[in-house]
């Protein structure tokens, strides 16, 4: 049988043990709720580095964007290859089904690059 004093020893290393480990779970829960609102922020599967040239992009590459379906980026590629090349992100606007706060949302994430023989 153990003294009392030993019980007490004991009962304190148990509640020792158990508040690191709370803690530690605690930790471990801050740590995956702040990267899983850090991956809702940045837009899907596009590298913070790169831009997006609208006057080259493919549909896939377009459809990167944010709010940007595969329908979507058809219709950019085709008023590209129709009306002629993007100057601006603000040219988004003759894509029918393009408003102002998808354009706000996706121009820092776009370039327009001027083909050579364009004016």
């Amino acid at each position: 049988m153990q003294s009392g004093d030993a019980q007490l020893d004991l009962r304190a290393d148990w509640v020792i043990t158990i508040a690191l480990c709370l803690a530690c779970a605690v930790m471990v829960g801050v740590v995956l709720l702040d990267q899983r609102a850090r991956a809702r922020e940045s837009p899907r599967d596009l590298p913070q580095a790169s831009l997006i040239d609208l006057n080259s992009a493919s549909v896939a590459e377009i459809e990167l964007l944010p709010e940007i379906g595969p329908a979507l980026a058809a219709r950019i590629v085709e008023s590209r290859e129709k009306d002629g090349p993007f100057h601006s992100a603000k040219d988004l606007d003759r894509v029918r089904g393009i408003g102002k706060g998808t354009i706000e949302r996706v121009t820092p994430l776009v370039e327009c690059v001027l083909p050579k023989d364009s004016p």
